[in-house]
């Protein structure tokens, strides 16, 4: 068996993600079954709905949480563009019941409980979400400096 796996972090998906008599809370079932969707359709609506209020022109394996790469990767390169300290609110394609509004402080507040939302589902282990959004931190920051233009 690997270094990274551990016997706690089993614990807490079992206890948090099963379906029946889970540890978590009301809103974290809420919101796992909210950021369900696939990674690439939440960024591109967070995208469009900040677009809306501040325009400018122009199958999942465990290690690393590919949502949580995704949704660091996709904070840090919404965060370039609009801004550090830029809050929005969406709707999600997967919630439960549909349609359901989500409020978000800022890009990262949200790549937070995306990652947060995988173990909640009981998707990924803890290790590695905080892994994805390392990763996903990384990836975000080199887009910004090597593809992006200079503001």
């Amino acid at each position: 068996m690997s270094s990274w796996w551990n016997a706690a972090a089993f614990a807490e998906v079992k206890a948090y993600g099963r379906l029946a008599e889970s540890t978590r809370t009301e809103d974290q079932t809420f919101y796992a079954d909210w950021w369900y969707e696939l990674s690439d359709i939440g960024r591109n609506r967070i995208a469009r709905v900040v677009w809306e209020t501040q325009p400018l022109d122009p199958p999942i394996q465990d290690y690393p949480s590919t949502h949580s790469v995704l949704g660091a990767a996709g904070a840090e390169v919404l965060a370039y563009v609009f801004g550090t300290d830029v809050g929005f609110s969406m709707e999600s394609t997967s919630s439960k019941p549909p349609g359901q509004l989500r409020s978000f402080p800022t890009f990262e507040a949200a790549a937070l409980e995306n990652a947060d939302s995988r173990v909640a589902c009981g998707i990924h282990f803890r290790f590695a979400t905080e892994a994805g959004l390392e990763m996903g931190r990384q990836i975000g920051k080199h887009a910004v400096s090597t593809v992006l233009p200079v503001k």
